[in-house]
């Protein structure tokens, strides 16, 4: 069987484009068509297929390649990513990990580093992850000597595999396909890779949250009414800070805003059954927030509309009335939209 499958794998290798690379190499892409890149073992490397727009040119990083998908052509250089911003060193662990042994066996936590030992631990179920997954654990683990916040190390990783030749989309994919126990996190680096976070001190932690919380509670009036979505895991307390009740779903709704209390310098939307959730940035869809605050004004404005109708049926001053209504509407359904904005980008 083992024979079988590796000639399998030879046949797909001979029919595609060997790539050797010493260095990190630039690529153009020829004719606009999705792009495949295989590693050497006939996993899939690269792949702008699950990409919206066309990518025309991107890197590869030192290594051997299998062109299985495109035609593309080596640039002169290589395409040039800015890298985000790093804070001063946390601390400065004795030994360089770059140096450390690299093994795979069982690990229940994926990859560990073990400064002692010097050795960096796979997990052996990970063999045949894509390779720009492994890199960016193991890159995440090399941060740790000089961070301990996650958030960071994860920025460091991002930035050594963007000076190594790797693309954004591939970063974006590795630290998506991790976990799901760090969401928040996640979305800061896809966030800080798109450029919406441009300095370091944005990372995830309380002294952003506490900042987060500012910005709303001069806005939280806006949102009474509307319907939070959970975007990733929400925990549901009794009261602020008070006992845990349930956790919501990624996809499900978590309640209507009733009102909303501040509390130790953070947010708590209270909900219509009394109990409360955290405000924390990108926690919640604030698509579907929009949505609902606008039907909810719909809804109000239609109430009004009636009301005015049963009061003074067929009087003139009603077309003036509505067309301010209508007028007023409008301007509401813009200030919701960039309230919840405002509230995507806090």
């Amino acid at each position: 069987m083992l024979r079988g499958v590796a000639n399998n794998f030879c046949k797909i290798m001979k029919r595609n484009q060997r790539l050797v690379l010493k260095d990190k190499t630039g690529f153009r892409n020829i004719n606009g068509t999705p792009v495949v890149i295989l590693d050497s073992r006939g996993v899939i490397f690269y792949d702008t297929r699950v990409l919206e727009d066309i990518v025309w040119e991107f890197n590869l990083p030192a290594g051997e390649y299998y062109l299985e998908r495109g035609k593309i052509s080596e640039m002169a250089e290589p395409v040039q990513y800015d890298l985000m911003p790093m804070p001063k060193p946390e601390r400065n662990r004795q030994g360089d990990p770059t140096l450390f042994k690299i093994q795979f066996a069982n690990n229940p936590n994926k990859c560990t580093i073990d400064w002692k030992k010097r050795s960096i631990t796979f997990d052996e179920s990970m063999r045949d992850w894509p390779l720009p997954t492994m890199v960016f654990i193991l890159y995440h683990e090399h941060a740790h000597k000089y961070y301990e916040t996650e958030a960071i190390c994860d920025r460091y990783a991002a930035n050594k595999m963007l000076d190594a030749g790797y693309n954004q989309s591939q970063i974006g994919e590795a630290i998506l396909s991790l976990s799901d126990k760090q969401y928040p996190r996640k979305e800061y680096l896809i966030e800080s890779l798109l450029g919406s976070a441009d300095h370091y001190d944005e990372c995830i932690n309380e002294d952003t949250e506490y900042a987060d919380a500012q910005n709303v509670s001069g806005s939280a009036d806006k949102f009474v009414g509307g319907q939070l979505i959970a975007k990733y895991p929400v925990t549901v307390y009794s009261s602020p800070n008070g006992n845990v009740i349930k956790t919501v779903k990624p996809g499900d709704v978590v309640g209507f805003i009733y009102s909303w209390v501040e509390r130790d310098g953070k947010i708590f939307w209270q909900l219509q059954d009394n109990s409360f959730v955290e405000h924390k940035s990108g926690v919640f869809d604030t698509d579907a927030l929009a949505q609902s605050l606008i039907a909810l004004e719909r809804e109000r404005e239609a109430k009004i509309k009636a009301a005015a109708e049963e009061r003074i049926e067929n009087n003139k001053p009603l077309a003036a009335i509505t067309n301010i209504m209508d007028t007023l509407k409008w301007v509401f359904i813009a200030g919701a939209i960039i309230a919840v904005v405002k509230l995507v980008k806090s």
